[in-house]
């Protein structure tokens, strides 16, 4: 779990510093910094959506008020469904539906910060490949 979380917050900054396309070191090392802490920033919300669902699903698991309504509401929802899909989600035990009802929120929430992170890297990248391009043109122009 250590090397996935480090090759994911590390991986694109040590890209960018080797990266062949981004111009000189300044440029190279400001594009690795706005990597970083796109990267740092994407896991603290990641751990914040997982913490929070885990301190949902806890406090609701020891109350069996609050479990018997989620199992209910479960229920309804999933009744609703088709029936060819989701039988055997109604025949769960009522710990593992309140898991799977506090986990489809929690799953979608990563899901868009994923996405909102790959598209945020790609603009990095492409601000610095593109500041790299336009040094590299106003050089030429200068030298020429």
């Amino acid at each position: 779990m250590t090397a996935f979380i480090t090759q994911a917050t590390f991986g694109p900054v040590i890209g960018s510093m080797v990266s062949g396309d981004k111009g000189n070191f300044s440029n190279r090392t400001k594009c690795a910094g706005s990597q970083l802490v796109n990267n740092l920033s994407t896991t603290a919300q990641g751990a914040a959506v997982f913490g929070g669902g885990y301190l949902a699903t806890k406090a609701i698991a020891k109350s069996p008020k609050a479990m018997s309504t989620v199992v209910k509401v479960f229920d309804k929802v999933v009744s609703k469904l088709p029936q060819s899909k989701v039988a055997k989600l109604l025949n769960l035990p009522g710990r593992t539906k309140l898991l799977a009802f506090a986990a489809l929120p929690a799953i979608l929430l990563l899901n868009y910060i994923a996405g909102k992170h790959i598209y945020k890297m790609g603009q990095i990248d492409q601000k610095y490949t593109d500041k790299a391009k336009l040094e590299q043109n106003v050089n030429k122009n200068i030298l020429a």
